[in-house]
């Protein structure tokens, strides 16, 4: 886990077996509902709105997938406009 960017970045794969699914492409599936979404870390889920993760004057998503080969998750901006 990493804070040092603006947007949440996320693993497209389930690396190497560490995850379920490919946290990304569950994003990308559940983008056109408008809704929250959650990530569970070390036992706590913390719930990200549509306001936080979507930017309403560029009309964009905060959300990206990580660099080929990155194994972690970079919270951002995104998780400290929520929780800060």
């Amino acid at each position: 886990i990493d804070s040092g960017t603006s947007c949440l970045v996320l693993p497209d794969t389930h690396l190497d077996g560490k995850l379920k699914f490919s946290p990304y492409r569950k994003f990308k599936e559940l983008e056109d509902d408008h809704s929250s979404f959650f990530l569970e870390i070390a036992g706590h889920t913390l719930e990200i709105p549509y306001d936080i993760w979507y930017l309403l004057k560029s009309d964009e998503t905060c959300v990206q997938s990580t660099p080929a080969g990155f194994p972690g998750l970079l919270i951002g901006d995104v998780l400290f406009r929520k929780y800060l």
